[in-house]
């Protein structure tokens, strides 16, 4: 099945993302139109607390697989914050748990704050001074695309 989904355009893929779908209780499946990084967006029925009223997404790409993500603020963006990690065409099933599992770690996330660069931001700890707790999570990637009515149609060879 793998190399049927390396062809983003293939029925295989199709059937494919409507099974991930049905399995995550998806309420709708977004095809994304040309090379954005992003092949297919499904709209959950649940939020991640920090883009509500924003729907958590899952986001596939036919090389890397699924990520976790939400709605971004203007049509036809989404803010990508985490993969799944299970490969780039898992079961059905473990997608939908996989995704359960990172939208219940991702509920409360916040976006961490600006990197510190400069030296002379750079937290103080010479005098025993405590530094400011920073998040190393990585900042969220916002995706931009087209969506069409259908899934893209197969490649010419």
């Amino acid at each position: 099945m793998i190399s049927h989904l390396r062809r983003p355009g293939s029925p295989v893929v199709a059937d494919y993302i409507e099974e991930v779908a049905a399995a995550a209780d998806a309420q709708s499946i977004q095809w994304w139109d040309g090379d954005h990084g992003v092949d297919a967006v499904l709209v959950l029925p649940c939020h991640i607390e920090h883009f509500r009223p924003q729907w958590a997404v899952l986001a596939w790409n036919h090389r890397f697989g699924w990520a976790v993500g939400a709605q971004g603020q203007t049509r036809g963006t989404v803010v990508l914050l985490d993969g799944l990690g299970v490969g780039p065409a898992p079961t059905p099933d473990r997608c939908a748990a996989a995704a359960t599992t990172t939208i219940l770690a991702l509920y409360d996330w916040t976006p961490p704050p600006p990197a510190v660069t400069a030296p002379w931001q750079q937290p103080c700890t010479a005098l025993g001074n405590t530094p400011p707790f920073y998040r190393l999570d990585p900042a969220p990637r916002k995706v931009h695309g087209h969506f069409t009515p259908k899934p893209p149609s197969q490649p010419s060879r």
